[in-house]
């Protein structure tokens, strides 16, 4: 995934970099007429010797989205049919899943709270 973006400040290795998120239909805002761009500021690791006002081409890595695309999308459809199948015959089939659904949610809590995750694995995968 990358972004263009503009240098806000710098300092020890890192570089705050404003963006700009496009929406679904990319820079073409007036065919839709419904763009919800928004200005955002990530945090990225820079080695390059840039200064406040330089236009820079971010980049990430791109597990760290799939990650949560995984927990977030397919996560909450393979655990209750795996908790279905696996209480099949028992007639708690539906109270299995839906803990099983519930779990998933509050995994996607987790993530979504996890500081480790996105020093880990977010932020340490932008680089300038």
């Amino acid at each position: 995934m990358e972004a263009e973006g503009k240098v806000i400040r710098t300092g020890e290795g890192l570089a705050i970099v404003q963006i700009i998120r496009k929406g679904a239909c990319g820079d073409h805002c007036s065919n839709c007429n419904g763009c919800n761009a928004e200005r955002l500021e990530i945090e990225a690791d820079c080695a390059l010797r840039v200064e406040s006002g330089d236009w820079v081409l971010i980049s990430s890595k791109k597990h760290p989205i799939i990650l949560g695309m995984f927990v977030v999308f397919i996560l909450p459809c393979i655990l209750p049919m795996i908790a279905f199948l696996l209480a099949n015959g028992s007639g708690l089939e539906g109270y299995f899943a839906a803990v099983a659904l519930a779990i998933a949610f509050f995994l996607i809590f987790l993530l979504n709270k996890s500081a480790w995750y996105d020093i880990q694995h977010v932020r340490k995968s932008l680089k300038l």
